[in-house]
């Protein structure tokens, strides 16, 4: 049995699949199985990935006959698939560090309670390369993000992840797999933030540990998976879930000043800025979800809009 299975889940990346897959099977630790998805592409994906069949390190190769909509289906069969106790979800146009695994492999070992280990990484922009901690410990005010850690995991949701996904993206992130398994069907019910939703529910289970070293290099895509206004509807809503999470926690996280903290941040819309069709919908949606949250959420809205108060970016 590998101590690793590395999930490359892929759709339409083939210009940065054959480097994504290279840097996987370069890992100077090689205790590891590689399983390949591939969601329905249609550019030369496929081409890609066959030259890859024959490797010994590739367990796996699964071409998905329709696009799936949604990254955590792709997951959840790459999980299923598995036989490794720890879960890396290389995503497919990101790259690694050749030492990533044999750094996270060390920290673990060391590490018994943990559910969740992630790394610092170099986020890749059109214009600009800048590191992600550089980002985090300017947001927070904080040098957090400069040097290793091991924590909690409640104290890390209550310092951080409860106000933003803090874990950089699954490309960073390698995940316990038996703490995986019963979160799964909850998961697949996300298009845009189930990732943000699996580090919470993992935090809740055991500890998290981060390594300031960047051992990866993540794209940053402007091009969505869907049309804007149906974008804005389901990431709403999906943070609206989020929030619904972080508020049934037994945890002592501030819920009111949470809720005052998602609705400015994440939950906010207007006629002028999103449409009324739009805006409707997403009240409706808020409403559906959980009645007595979204009334305190609309308030909330409310009073940001009478006192037109700002608010900052959290990035």
């Amino acid at each position: 049995m590998p101590f690793f299975s590395v999930i490359i889940p892929n759709y339409n990346h083939g210009e940065y699949l054959a480097a994504r897959i290279d840097s996987v099977l370069q890992q100077t630790s090689q205790d590891f199985e590689l399983i390949i998805i591939d969601d329905a592409s249609t550019d030369n994906s496929r081409d890609i990935i066959e030259k890859y069949r024959s490797d010994k390190k590739v367990s796996k190769i699964i071409y998905q006959d329709k696009n799936s909509g949604s990254p955590f289906v792709q997951w959840r069969k790459g999980i299923e698939s598995s036989t490794g106790n720890w879960i890396w979800i290389a995503e497919s146009d990101d790259l690694a560090d050749v030492s990533f695994l044999e750094s996270i492999q060390k920290k673990i070992t060391g590490s018994p309670e943990t559910t969740l280990i992630y790394c610092d990484s170099y986020l890749m922009r059109k214009d600009n390369t800048e590191k992600y901690s550089a980002i985090k410990n300017r947001f927070l005010k904080s040098e957090k993000w400069s040097k290793d850690y091991c924590k909690d995991g409640y104290e890390e949701i209550d310092e951080c992840l409860k106000l933003f996904c803090s874990v950089n993206n699954a490309s960073s992130a390698v995940m316990k797999k038996e703490k995986l398994l019963p979160i799964l069907d909850e998961l697949v019910t996300y298009r845009l933030h189930g990732d943000w939703l699996a580090y919470i529910k993992l935090m809740t289970m055991g500890s998290v540990v981060y390594l300031a070293q960047p051992l990866c290099t993540v794209r940053n895509h402007e091009a969505g998976l869907i049309n804007r206004n149906q974008n804005i509807i389901l990431s709403k809503t999906e943070h609206f879930r989020i929030l619904l999470s972080l508020k049934k926690m037994n945890s002592s996280v501030d819920k009111k000043g949470l809720i005052r903290f998602f609705s400015a941040h994440y939950l906010s819309f207007g006629i002028l800025k999103d449409g009324l069709f739009t805006s409707l919908r997403i009240k409706l949606k808020y409403l559906t979800l959980n009645f007595p949250l979204a009334i305190q959420v609309l308030w909330q809205i409310l009073l940001i809009k009478i006192t037109r108060r700002k608010v900052k970016p959290i990035f």
